[in-house]
């Protein structure tokens, strides 16, 4: 096979340095101000060459969801590595740091989660909701296999669990829209191992009674929590509180 000329790049290279150009041009703005001109130059490519790699803005945003929700993932994993039912304190501040070095290793894709998931084009909205949700029933999983609530519903666990990213997502958030600030990384620390360590209070204390068989008390809201959390590929994903679309929807 023919190598590529010396100082050139291959195809994959090339398409590798667009995504982390796009990256790059995203910590400032949205992907709807995106360039083509302005992202191709800066890889050294012509704007035509853009569409040997990707049909349109929302195909090169598709992959950078699937880096940046893998990163995402990846930190959230190595947070809960060591998670057992005794050592929930030490399990939060390990999940802490975890995120927080990834909020600094990866600010750019993170950056790109936080802006687009509430506000930028809905397939990229859809796309990161996904992402998350599969975050969220991977985080579930540990739960179940590690810790006291393994005897729960799975229902109940995926709550606990959602909250748990919902907490992750925010702080990450603080972490990254606003510039670097010592004290602010530590206020936004601080709040997320509250919001951890009351969680796993209340799901400690709560836990014997549904262990044990027993039912939230039914509400007002009984049928919007009745939804299915599981999906076939034809139905529409279940909104676990990262789904920004709601807003959209009659």
């Amino acid at each position: 096979m023919p190598q590529p000329l010396p100082g050139r790049r291959n195809k994959q290279e090339t398409r590798t340095a667009l995504v982390a150009a796009a990256f790059d041009e995203l910590t400032g703005q949205s992907l709807d101000g995106l360039s083509i001109r302005r992202l191709t130059a800066a890889v050294g490519i012509t704007p035509a060459a853009f569409y040997r790699h990707f049909t349109d803005l929302d195909d090169i945003g598709l992959v950078l969801v699937d880096e940046a929700v893998s990163q995402l993932a990846s930190a959230v994993r190595e947070g809960l590595a060591n998670l057992n039912q005794d050592n929930g304190p030490a399990v939060i501040a390990t999940i802490a740091t975890s995120l927080s070095e990834a909020a600094a290793r990866y600010r750019p894709q993170m950056i790109f989660v936080a802006r687009e998931r509430c506000s930028g084009r809905e397939r990229i909205q859809v796309a990161i909701s996904d992402g998350i949700r599969r975050v969220t029933l991977e985080t579930a999983g540990e739960l179940k296999a590690k810790t006291r609530i393994r005897d729960w519903s799975w229902e109940d666990t995926l709550v606990v669990s959602d909250a748990m990213v919902h907490f992750g997502i925010h702080f990450i958030e603080q972490l990254v829209l606003s510039p670097p600030s010592q004290r602010r990384t530590d206020e936004a620390t601080s709040l997320f191992y509250r919001q951890l360590f009351l969680l796993a209070y209340g799901a400690d204390s709560i836990g014997p009674f549904l262990a044990s068989g027993g039912k939230i008390p039914d509400s007002e809201f009984e049928s919007a929590a009745a939804l299915p959390l599981t999906r076939t590929d034809d139905e529409e994903s279940p909104d676990l509180g990262h789904n920004c679309l709601s807003d959209r929807r009659e």
